[in-house]
């Protein structure tokens, strides 16, 4: 918050699997205290847990993406939406995907969480495969119950993307 303009809001989607017992993130346990905190920042905003991502990133106000590490960097950047990460990720060859943890990065992002920007499928085909590089995607990557209609639909997904 202190370093993101405090008239932008920031509207917070917990992963609905952070409450979800026998997860790991059920590990990762947030208290009360730490949502009360960051509700008591300016311009701060919580989601529901089941608001579908998809539909969030078809909002013509969001400016930007923020995320420790998650897939919503690929989806934003697909949305054109810059995406913003803390943590380490394997989407962190993507050219609209920026590291947190850069001085350079933050001394800027009020300007790059207002850019708009373009989606290069040649460039975006080309980072996909870097991003991919020593990696295992799998369904269970994102889903941790097996279905095979996510299969199929992440199966679509993935071959759409590599044969554009």
């Amino acid at each position: 918050r202190n370093y993101l303009n405090s008239e932008i809001d920031i509207i917070v989607k917990e992963h609905p699997k952070q409450f979800a017992s026998k997860t790991i993130r059920n590990q990762m346990y947030r208290s009360e205290f730490f949502y009360n905190k960051i509700l008591s920042l300016k311009n701060v905003y919580f989601l529901d847990t089941n608001t579908n991502s998809k539909e969030i990133l078809k909002n013509n106000f969001i400016e930007g993406v923020a995320t420790i590490k998650g897939n919503i960097i690929l989806e934003a950047i697909l949305n054109k939406v810059p995406a913003f990460y803390f943590g380490n990720t394997i989407w962190d060859k993507f050219k609209h995907s920026n590291n947190c943890s850069d001085q350079k990065i933050i001394s800027k992002i009020n300007k790059l969480v207002r850019s708009k920007i373009k989606v290069d499928n040649d460039e975006i085909k080309k980072n996909f495969y870097k991003c991919l590089e020593g990696c295992f995607v799998s369904v269970t990557s994102i889903h941790d119950e097996y279905n095979s209609n996510d299969q199929k639909i992440f199966n679509d997904i993935f071959f759409r993307l590599i044969n554009k």
